[in-house]
């Protein structure tokens, strides 16, 4: 997805354009600032108090800028950093209400997640496996099986695809 994503700031300004640098900053500061936002939003949803959330967050956001300068914003890590909080915040709306549209959405986002770093591969299905099993203890087996597939989908679709796509 960074390549799209790079490719994408190049189709619409140029490969010659002297500030592409500071476009691909301005965009993984934008990315980053929704992460940060999504973050925060999840600690809150977790029922962790809001200033240890602000906080957390705040330093977690300072930490992040001297590494998005000094790659000048084309590096993979802050759009797997984004996916990663995305993911993080898709857990939390699992964690406040388990109905099928939290469901799906996890399971795209961690589609998405997947698609942006093969590590994540095997991290997202396990986690997403977990999260399920132990926010659903108390349902039937059935139900639990049923929410399990459909959060599996996204993740095992994209790994399929690449591993397709490496294959062939």
């Amino acid at each position: 997805l960074t390549h799209i994503l790079n490719a994408i700031v190049f189709a619409v300004f140029g490969l010659e354009a002297p500030y592409v640098k500071l476009i691909f900053l301005a965009l993984t500061f934008l990315l980053d600032t929704i992460g940060i936002l999504l973050l925060y939003s999840a600690a809150c949803r977790f029922n962790i108090p809001r200033a240890i959330s602000f906080l957390t967050v705040l330093f977690f956001s300072f930490v992040i800028i001297p590494f998005e300068i000094w790659r000048f914003g084309n590096h993979y890590d802050h759009h797997t950093l984004f996916f990663t909080m995305i993911y993080v915040y898709a857990i939390s709306r699992l964690y406040s209400d388990t109905n099928f549209k939290n469901i799906v959405f996890i399971s795209l986002v961690g589609a998405l997640l997947v698609a942006q770093s093969s590590m994540n591969s095997y991290v997202v299905p396990v986690v997403s496996v977990l999260v399920v099993v132990l926010l659903n203890r108390k349902q039937e087996g059935p139900d639990i099986i049923r929410k399990t597939g459909i959060i599996l989908a996204g993740p095992v679709l994209v790994c399929l695809i690449i591993a397709g796509k490496n294959y062939f």
